[in-house]
């Protein structure tokens, strides 16, 4: 239920929610409410309990004033789950009370109703959102399912469509489905989602990843993360995502005021302030970026090689090759599963002179590749960094049929500009059609 209020109460320009990723943590037994609501900074806190046993719910909830903590408003619930929708929307009614909203019709409307036809529906919608959070393997599988088992008992529920392309995307993005496949099914489910209902905003968002990700459909992936935006206004993941997409086209003062403008929204998301620290590479602000790594390194774990990557890319751009490799030097030691951090050590190496070194990072790619599939990309890398301009041209064409996420990066990257004159490359540019 927090998630939904969540979602429908962010629809609201005049008001600011913190998105369900930000206020999971806190979603524990025993932690303090109140505590939380101080530690994120906000001036009102919504929270509650909800029980549930078989058939009936208990529900108790709260609107809590934080600079003095006084309770504007309480409730408790006893009912069947299948009034869910209907406590739901009273809870909501109460909210818009106490804070003094004035809304259209249009809008109370739109919060009040229901998405879902069926309780069942809604139930297994939002533990396929829970699955989702999870961010593994089984729980991206477990989504799937969820969101398949409720569009057979509701076939016009279009946040459950929305949900499914989501899943796709992320299975797709994981290798646990081929991408041809993963897109083809999101964009059908995403498509269905918005002639159900042209104002979920959730489906226009995964469209828009759709496009930018797979399909390279510059234009399409703008109209619909404007539209996301314009629906979600003040939900961090449109923007954020958005600033990937303008970013690219080397709009790079927007990109980053976009970036900043989802932090500004979920200061302690992590992936918004890694979006920003790539866009600023990208930018060729190395300093900048560098100081964004420094400000945020509380938000990675200390197992997390991102951090020791953007760092490592900042130097070797600096020109400072000893610093940029120890630190993807250190990339690599966290994650010796993933082929990535070979890929850029190769790179730095290769940069740095270091022939031997580099082309070890490439054996270890090759052996990587015999045992399972490896992005083209970061073959790519080593290539460049050893100055081999053909066999890095020749794995560049790879990657773009293998429609890797390196090819989004091609306009802008300062990794490419040593492969910028050739006609190959500028054969690639024309191919995926970016504007000039």
């Amino acid at each position: 239920m927090a998630d939904s209020l969540i979602t429908k109460l962010s629809t609201l320009p005049q008001l600011r929610v913190l998105p369900t990723e930000d206020i999971r943590k806190y979603a524990k037994a025993g932690a303090d409410p109140l505590a939380a609501g101080h530690e994120l900074g906000v001036d009102v806190l919504l929270g509650g309990m909800l029980e549930r046993s078989g058939d009936r719910m208990h529900v108790s909830v709260g609107l809590t004033r934080l600079r003095d903590e006084r309770l504007l408003w309480g409730n408790e619930f006893n009912a069947p789950f299948t009034e869910i929708f209907k406590v739901q929307g009273f809870i909501l009614e109460q909210v818009l009370r106490e804070l003094r909203l004035e809304l259209t019709d249009a809008q109370k409307r739109r919060l009040v109703q229901s998405d879902a036809t069926s309780p069942a529906a809604y139930d297994l919608y939002e533990r396929g959102r829970y699955y989702t959070g999870q961010n593994t393997n089984e729980g991206r599988r477990q989504a799937l399912a969820c969101y398949e088992e409720a569009l057979e008992k509701d076939p016009s529920y279009a946040l459950a469509y929305a949900g499914l392309g989501c899943a796709l995307v992320n299975l797709g993005n994981y290798k646990q489905l081929p991408r041809a496949q993963a897109y083809g099914r999101a964009r059908t489910a995403l498509t269905k989602a918005l002639a159900l209902d042209e104002t979920c905003a959730r489906a226009h968002y995964w469209f828009g990843i759709v496009k930018l990700d797979y399909e390279w459909d510059w234009g399409g992936a703008e109209s619909a993360f404007r539209r996301a935006i314009e629906l979600w206004p003040n939900v961090p993941t449109p923007h954020s995502y958005y600033s990937r997409y303008v970013t690219r086209m080397a709009r790079f003062e927007e990109g980053i005021a976009e970036a900043k403008k989802a932090i500004e929204l979920a200061p302690h998301a992590r992936d918004h302030n890694t979006i920003l620290t790539t866009n600023l590479l990208l930018a060729r602000r190395y300093d900048e970026a560098l100081d964004q790594l420094r400000k945020t390194q509380d938000l990675y774990s200390k197992s997390d090689p991102g951090p020791y990557l953007w760092r490592g890319r900042a130097y070797l751009h600096k020109g400072l090759h000893a610093e940029a490799i120890a630190e993807m030097q250190r990339a690599r030691e966290l994650d010796r599963d993933r082929p990535e951090p070979r890929g850029w050590l190769g790179y730095a190496y290769g940069i740095a002179g270091k022939r031997a070194e580099a082309r070890q990072a490439l054996a270890e790619l090759q052996e990587i590749a015999r045992q399972r599939a490896v992005d083209p990309g970061h073959v790519v890398r080593v290539y460049i960094g050893l100055d081999d301009k053909e066999r890095a041209l020749d794995w560049l064409e790879r990657a773009y049929e293998d429609r890797s996420f390196l090819m989004l990066d091609l306009k802008v990257d300062p990794l490419f500009d040593p492969l910028r004159a050739d006609p190959r490359f500028q054969d690639l540019l024309r191919r995926m059609n970016f504007p000039p």
